[in-house]
């Protein structure tokens, strides 16, 4: 099998391979067309095979007539441009993909880590199912739980790999699968997952909102700050997942993005004001809260589980954000990413965009101004990433149709770039079709890299003779993509080696953000409940723990429940003592099929708020006044172990990383213990690899974090 080292838009290549299962005939020929419920028999075709250089590029390019794909284009009838000089096209295929009636034997990945391993095969096409809740109608929802499964019948081959993410997932939770029946049962199930106007379907934080805010004295202030909110969590989630998937593979990846649209909220000063002149105040009032309890701020609304000093924090904060600016860096990050959007309007063809309640709808000028914004943000986002957007169209499964057409059947150019400087700049890709009438969607550019990084992948690859290295670090690179300084309570699950080999235990380290703790309700603490399943979500193990005032985090060790490989889920709900909203998070955790005996690694902090000891943080942001601390437990003795601090790009870094282990007889394992200082490294992502050997198989081990101002 021929070796692929994608690096951000260029190709270490010793042979190429894409599309499966493809038919491409010699330069300049149609490949046949398929029809009927059995695929014809096909011969499969030589691979070309090309020397090995950094300055090859990928372009897969996408080429209609009226909305109808073309296949019978040669190669030259294509004109490639990057900067505006000419390239000569190296290599051409027509790639058809057949889907729906072919028979899936591809075997479906046992594990996440092994479904992110198989995305990264330049060889199939990745797709993921955006679903946005928050601006999605319950009828929106319900209409497209037929047609969005008849969609992924249509387009996805057997070796096509898809997942479903939602605005309160992370993106480092996103799992690929092969088979469609998982999706198709949970759209039929949970056909109402649209959140759009439903009043009774708010989170703890929109809740607080509408109870500081009440409509009688404030107006609609709570429901601004819900839909503000709720747009940047959606823009938030989609910037992640558009980052993780630039980690997950260079390739083009498909985003079906289902969604009313968004208004592309700009900062409004009037938001920080009840009338035309009034202030609200923000300044904490002590007295009597509910019960007669001695209060830090008795403004808060009765039974409300947040003080009105939060609700003001997040007033001030949502009434400053700008969506606009935002969007523009998203479709800036997607093309950088090589991710196109597919944007997806439940709402057919749409002639109010607000509904008639729960609350007061605006004036019909507003409101038509709205619904062309929403739209119009949809369109927008599919013409400057390559997508299609189905909008205004009752019609919806002929606007699917389309987006099947588009999405198999394409053209593979590559082409050795004219410029082979390695300085790290952007470079911009035209392509064009010299046939009238037709119209060609290609991927807009590409960051060509540096020659420190050139060289950490050669290093790399000639040390492990494949990507695996490398890709281990980019991963765990793109587990930072999830992290949002707005969550209130962040979780970090790990597995350590149990004392029989095969039987691993879990552990769970939950921390509340200092800012949820100043609340009355918190005085006293609270408690944490923990709940293990198996990713049917078969309960395993339960635990609860005390949570200190003084914000300490949670540690537990669920030892009552060895589990073995596989993926597990671990839920945390955290309650006040005093009463009031609880806080939770849900995070996945997988226990690989390795014979390497390392566990997850513990995350420690040091610094000007934990004093002089370390304290367990799940939290993996570090200020450069703080030290850092990983303990790895290793099951048997290793050698030849070391450990290295590395770049982003997976570069060994100068910065000195002390390694030490110590003894726990109790636990049966010794733990590996690294320490860094922050305060030598700019703000940025990094990574911490532990390596040793056992016998003669390598052993690694990555934890990445990242460094805030």
């Amino acid at each position: 099998m021929a070796r692929q080292v994608p690096f951000r838009g260029v190709v270490f290549t010793v042979a190429l391979v894409c599309g499966v299962p493809w038919v491409a005939g010699p330069s300049g020929q149609t490949p046949p067309a398929t029809t009927g419920t059995t695929p014809a028999p096909q011969t499969e075709q030589p691979r070309p095979t090309f020397r090995t250089e950094a300055n090859y590029v990928r372009v897969d390019a996408y080429v209609t007539r009226d909305g109808q794909p073309v296949g019978d284009l040669s190669r030259e009838d294509f004109e490639l441009i990057e900067d505006g000089v000419a390239q000569r096209i190296d290599q051409f295929e027509h790639v058809e993909i057949r889907g729906g009636s072919v028979p899936r034997t591809e075997r479906e990945p046992s594990s996440v880590a092994e479904s992110r391993a198989a995305a990264a095969d330049p060889r199939v096409r990745v797709f993921v199912v955006f679903l946005d809740t928050y601006h999605t109608g319950v009828a929106g929802s319900h209409r497209m739980q037929r047609a969005l499964a008849t969609l992924l019948q249509r387009i996805l081959a057997p070796e096509d790999l898809f997942a479903v993410m939602t605005p309160e997932m992370s993106a480092a939770d996103v799992t690929f699968g092969r088979r469609t029946e998982g999706i198709e049962q949970m759209l039929a199930k949970y056909w109402t997952w649209g959140r759009r106007g439903q009043i009774a379907d708010l989170e703890p934080e929109e809740d607080a909102y509408m109870i500081c805010y009440p409509e009688r004295q404030y107006g609609d202030l709570a429901k601004q700050l819900i839909e503000r909110r709720r747009e940047r969590l959606s823009l938030a989630a989609l910037r992640d997942l558009t980052v993780y998937l630039r980690g997950v593979r260079e390739e083009r990846k498909a985003v079906l993005a289902v969604s009313d649209g968004w208004r592309l909220f700009r900062p409004d000063p009037a938001l920080t004001k009840v009338g035309p002149e009034t202030q609200i105040p923000w300044v904490p009032t002590p007295g009597l809260g509910p019960g007669g309890r001695p209060a830090t701020d008795a403004n808060k609304a009765w039974g409300n589980s947040l003080p009105l000093g939060n609700c003001e924090r997040d007033r001030i904060d949502l009434a400053s954000i700008d969506h606009a600016s935002d969007f523009l860096d998203l479709m800036g990050t997607a093309n950088r990413a090589n991710v196109s959007f597919y944007p997806i309007d439940s709402r057919g063809l749409p002639v109010f965009d607000e509904p008639i309640g729960p609350y007061t709808p605006p004036p019909v000028s507003v409101d038509q101004r709205q619904l062309a914004s929403r739209i119009e943000s949809l369109r927008t986002l599919a013409v400057n990433t390559d997508g299609i957007a189905v909008v205004n169209s009752n019609d919806i499964e002929r606007g699917l149709r389309r987006i099947a057409d588009d999405l198999t059947s394409y053209y593979l150019l590559g082409y050795y770039s004219t410029n082979d400087a390695l300085d790290g700049k952007f470079r911009r890709i035209d392509v064009r079709v010299t046939r009238p009438g037709v119209e060609v969607r290609a991927r807009r550019g590409y960051r060509a890299p540096t020659a420190e990084e050139v060289n950490a992948a050669a290093r790399v690859t000639a040390a492990a003779g494949v990507s695996g290295e490398t890709a281990a670090v980019q991963r765990a690179i793109a587990g930072l993509a999830s992290v949002r300084p707005e969550v209130r309570l962040r979780t970090l699950a790990g597995w350590r080696p149990g004392a029989e080999a095969g039987a691993q235990r879990v552990w769970v380290v939950a921390e509340l953000d200092p800012a949820a703790l100043r609340g009355p309700e918190w005085a006293s603490g609270g408690v944490a409940e923990v709940r293990l399943t198996d990713a049917g979500g078969t309960p395993l193990a339960t635990g609860e723990a005390p949570v200190a005032a003084s914000g300490r985090p949670i540690e537990l060790d669920l030892g009552d429940a060895p589990v073995t490989a596989g993926d597990y889920i671990v839920r945390v709900r955290v309650r006040p003592a005093g009463g009031g909203l609880p806080y939770a998070d849900t995070v996945r955790l997988t226990v690989p099929v390795a014979a390497c005996p390392i566990g997850s690694a513990r995350v420690l902090r040091r610094g000007p708020a934990t004093g002089t000891g370390y304290v367990p943080s799940a939290d993996p942001r570090f200020r450069r006044t703080e030290r850092l601390r990983l303990e790895w437990p290793v099951r048997v003795a290793l050698s030849d172990i070391g450990v290295q601090l590395l770049d982003r790009a997976g570069t060994p870094m100068t910065v000195p990383v002390t390694l030490s282990a110590r003894e726990d007889t109790g636990a049966g394992v010794v733990w590996q213990v690294a320490d860094l200082a922050a305060a030598p490294l700019a703000e940025g992502d990094y990574a911490v690899r532990l390596r040793g050997r056992q016998g003669e198989m390598p052993c690694d081990a990555v934890v990445a974090f990242r460094v805030v101002p």
